[in-house]
């Protein structure tokens, strides 16, 4: 009875969450203003540069979980303890993402917008909602559902790992090119963004699937220098992921090296040697998460394993500042061409 009562509780979560989601589009496409209780400007933040993800307007994307979650649960609540275990599997799990996709889009509107939208974060609360009512609801046990899918969390793991790697590097060899003539533009700091959001979505993946991964052997992966120094190391490319967009993502315009139309250099010099630091820690720690997780046994200890991992970053920062410092240089030489 109580898991019939938590599923219609989601079904009216997801209704809500629908309605919201239209709501939303209807004012973004009547470029209407919208009534923002906490006295906000939620228009600034449903119109930023944000509001899309990997090019999908992020009330379409919520439009569609809602409507997927709720068919889910409906179906699960008709099939009560027969349900089969992938439908309840893929409902949790689709949940977990929409709360965490949540999580990064509050973050964003306190961070980086410095903007509440009272209704973005009615959305984030019904996703809250609909993902802890379905932790609790289930007549199987977390754990053991976990355990029913470890092969294909292991699966979906490397995936993360593999969108990681594959945006962190392609995000580098891009910043690099795209610094051939001294600056970023705004059509090349939107390629940015888009490697940065393919890059959360990794992270994403590797949080869950790793979280699943870790309580089917708790103890044994405890145990595990290997497993973790790769979640420190998971920690550091959050943390990093998190600058990367929150303070050196929306001042990419400004990086330039080269002269203005006076012929000075720009005077954003500290926030270039970060966006080459950050860009070298990220792609320094995908690697190092990959390694990590492609090596079966180890003699080294958490202690040497993270030393290891230090060096690396200590290299891979100061070739950065390398690296920065001669483009620098460069577009000295190029001002002072300008100027003569």
């Amino acid at each position: 009875m109580i898991a019939v009562l938590s599923y219609i509780l989601i079904l009216f979560a997801a209704f809500g969450g629908v309605i919201l989601s239209i709501y939303i589009r209807h004012k973004k496409q009547t470029s209407e203003k919208m009534v923002c209780p906490l006295g906000s400007d939620c228009n600034t933040v449903i119109e930023s540069e944000f509001s899309h993800f990997l090019g999908a307007p992020v009330e379409l994307l919520g439009m569609g979980y809602y409507v997927v979650i709720a068919l889910l649960y409906a179906s699960i609540a008709v099939a009560g303890s027969a349900a089969p275990i992938h439908l309840v599997g893929l409902a949790f799990f689709l949940s977990l993402l929409a709360f965490l996709f949540s999580l990064y889009l509050t973050f964003i509107q306190v961070f980086t917008l410095r903007k509440l939208c009272t209704w973005c974060l009615t959305s984030a609360g019904l996703t809250t909602l609909i993902f802890i009512i379905g932790l609790f609801a289930g007549e199987r046990s977390f754990v053991e559902l976990l355990a029913h899918y470890h092969g294909a969390l292991v699966g979906v793991h490397l995936l993360g790992v593999a969108l990681g790697i594959g945006a962190a590097t392609a995000a580098d060899l891009l910043f690099l090119k795209f610094l051939k003539d001294f600056k970023i533009s705004q059509h090349e700091a939107n390629t940015l963004r888009t490697m940065s959001q393919i890059i959360w979505l990794g992270i994403a993946v590797i949080v869950v699937s790793g979280l699943g991964i870790f309580l089917v052997h708790p103890d044994e992966n405890l145990a595990s220098a290997l497993f973790i120094t790769k979640m420190i190391v998971v920690g550091v490319i959050i943390v990093n992921g998190a600058i990367l967009n929150l303070y050196i993502q929306p001042k990419l315009v400004h990086l330039d090296f080269g002269p203005n139309k006076k012929g000075v250099i720009s005077g954003w010099r500290r926030d270039r040697r970060l966006a080459f630091a950050t860009g070298a820690i990220s792609f320094t720690s995908w690697y190092s998460a990959f390694v990590l997780g492609a090596t079966r046994s180890t003699s080294l200890g958490v202690g040497e394993l993270l030393l290891v991992y230090l060096g690396l970053l200590v290299l891979a920062v100061l070739g950065s500042q390398v690296l920065e410092h001669v483009l620098g240089k460069r577009a000295q030489a190029a001002a002072e061409r300008h100027l003569h």
